[in-house]
């Protein structure tokens, strides 16, 4: 399990441009399969090996405490500055986003996921 807290040096970002969630760092992986030939397209035009895919597992800090998310199907692409959480991906899989004057609450069934 990865905390949030290790993913300081590269941050994650909430996308809602993006139809897949993305990670830059292979030890962030819980399961993982190698990529053969597999591109994303990034920034519009620029086109980014895929290394692999597999599940990413951390702990959301909540105001209430901590929540353990794991996120399937994520990618692999090292040369990303930044990890991604697609709000698409998740809206498929039954999240919605709300917005507040704090920020974004996103929920599944009822239950703050972060």
């Amino acid at each position: 399990m990865v905390t949030y807290d290790s993913f300081s040096s590269t941050g994650i970002l909430l996308d809602c441009s993006t139809m897949a969630h993305m990670f830059t760092n292979k030890q962030h992986f819980s399961t993982y399969v190698n990529s053969v030939d597999e591109f994303v397209t990034v920034g519009g035009h620029n086109h980014v090996p895929v290394a692999g895919r597999g599940s990413v597992c951390f702990s959301a800090i909540l105001p209430n405490g901590r929540l353990n998310i794991t996120l399937h199907e994520v990618l692999h692409i090292p040369h990303l500055g930044v990890n991604l959480i697609s709000l698409g991906a998740l809206h498929c899989q039954g999240v919605s986003v709300k917005s507040s004057d704090d920020g974004l609450v996103l929920s599944r069934e009822g239950e703050e996921l972060f």
